[in-house]
């Protein structure tokens, strides 16, 4: 098999698939008028569900004639139909010159797939085309109530028009979640991935909800004939013989025959009473079981999203952080990098036997307090303190303490004295910085 051979089968299935999600939103009007034309069943629903391949053979016809001419199209699209039709006749055995008129649907799905290979299967949906086949499924919904032969599909249509529903929220929100993506709304990657989990999440939910709804019906009924088998066995129980005496011999003559009266039997009304009671309270379990089992998986995909969400968060701080250094809401510093560069040439010039007593004469109040700062958090880096810099000195304090289980005297006013150089531009005097003189010596 060649590389080509190899490439275009991927493209031949999600063809297919492509037909299939087609057929879905308009269903009702082909099966309609298989079930009407075509004589047996069996072939009416062969020759619907292989209009998908129909669909697939004009998406390999289009990508292999590149034909801008229209004619072309519409005359290979309608020898596609008459031939798909034409098949499916010589199978059944008749001629079927009515059933020739089902040729339009083939000629339709063929086009439709000839579009698709002419556009190399970039091809969209269009919201307005999908909402027209949610709209003729509900139609049929009322059209089967006067087709007979729409009676015995009742299930089916039901179904396909729930996923049809479903289709399309699915498709509508992922443009809607790809626009956003594309047109770039600010967020980072990891955010957006997130974004994206999450509303794949709360869609399958909404998704649940909707088929839960849309099958309500179904459950009813099932509901129902549980209630019915229910009532039934109460009326055989009641209805037993009880012990009698064993029956006296009767003289032959007059023994007569008795035809079997022919009554039916009405249950008494305090029994239909328990039956529609019965049924209520069924359909009110149920309910209740559906509200309870989504109200629990909402609160735990809720837990999860958030923990995950934090994960997320703290991972991407976290690289934020070793990237910038330490920055708060106001002020950047600098980076890790130039910082520690820095600090080592401050220490250098405050070594023993290098004047240390003029350096730190030399700073202002202001400057040995932010001095001071960087270098208490620098060490508390190297000791495994998870910085975090969208934190402000205050809590970045707190964050410390709660770090460490506890804070020196010194510490803590340290911290206070650069929050107040930090925002208030107050310059501490150097009486007041003598004190914490002890935290450079713990750093050297």
């Amino acid at each position: 098999m060649s590389k080509q051979d190899q490439h275009s089968l991927p493209r031949l299935g999600k063809a297919v698939l492509h037909g299939c999600i087609e057929l879905l939103f308009y269903l009702p009007i082909p099966l309609i008028a298989a079930l009407y034309a075509l004589d047996s069943r069996i072939i009416a629903f062969v020759w619907l569900f292989t209009l998908p391949v129909v669909y697939m053979v004009g998406y390999a016809a289009g990508m292999n004639i590149k034909s801008s001419r229209r004619v072309t199209r519409w005359f290979g699209a309608a020898a596609l139909g008459v031939l798909h039709v034409y098949a499916l006749l010589l199978i059944q055995g008749g001629s079927g010159y009515i059933a020739l008129a089902l040729a339009l649907f083939g000629a339709i799905a063929a086009y439709r797939g000839l579009l698709t290979g002419f556009a190399n299967g970039d091809y969209p949906f269009q919201s307005g085309v999908m909402v027209a086949g949610i709209l003729i499924h509900m139609a049929a919904q009322v059209a089967r109530l006067g087709l007979d032969e729409l009676k015995n599909c009742e299930s089916l249509l039901t179904v396909t028009g729930i996923a049809s529903v479903i289709v399309y929220f699915f498709m509508m929100n992922g443009q809607l979640v790809n626009g956003e993506s594309d047109t770039g709304s600010g967020r980072s990657g990891t955010a957006m991935r997130l974004f994206k989990r999450q509303n794949r999440y709360l869609t399958a939910f909404i998704v649940i909800i909707i088929t839960a709804i849309g099958l309500f019906r179904v459950w009813e009924q099932m509901i129902e004939d549980a209630v019915k088998r229910l009532v039934h066995r109460i009326v055989q129980w009641l209805s037993r013989p009880g012990d009698s005496p064993p029956p006296t011999a009767e003289p032959a003559n007059n023994m007569q025959p008795q035809l079997p009266e022919d009554k039916p039997s009405v249950p008494p009304h305090w029994l239909q009473v328990l039956e529609h009671v019965l049924k209520i309270a069924g359909t009110v379990l149920v309910i209740l079981a559906i509200c309870a089992a989504l109200f629990y998986i909402g609160r735990y995909v809720s837990r999860w999203l958030n923990k995950s969400l934090s994960r997320l968060m703290e991972k991407q701080r976290a690289k934020e952080a070793d990237d910038q250094g330490y920055e708060d809401e106001v002020e950047s510093l600098m980076s890790l990098t130039k910082w520690s560069d820095q600090l080592k040439q401050k220490l250098r010039s405050m070594a023993p036997g290098r004047n240390e007593g003029r350096a730190w004469d030399s700073l202002s109040g202001a400057e040995r307090v932010r001095l001071l700062y960087n270098l208490r958090l620098r060490g508390y880096m190297k000791k495994g303190y998870p910085f975090k810099s969208y934190l402000t000195p205050k809590e970045t304090a707190s964050d410390l303490e709660a770090w460490r289980s506890t804070m020196k005297a010194e510490e803590r006013a340290l911290f206070k004295l650069y929050e107040q150089v930090r925002y208030g531009e107050a310059s501490p005097e150097r009486s007041e910085t003598e004190p914490l003189k002890p935290l450079l010596d713990k750093e050297k």
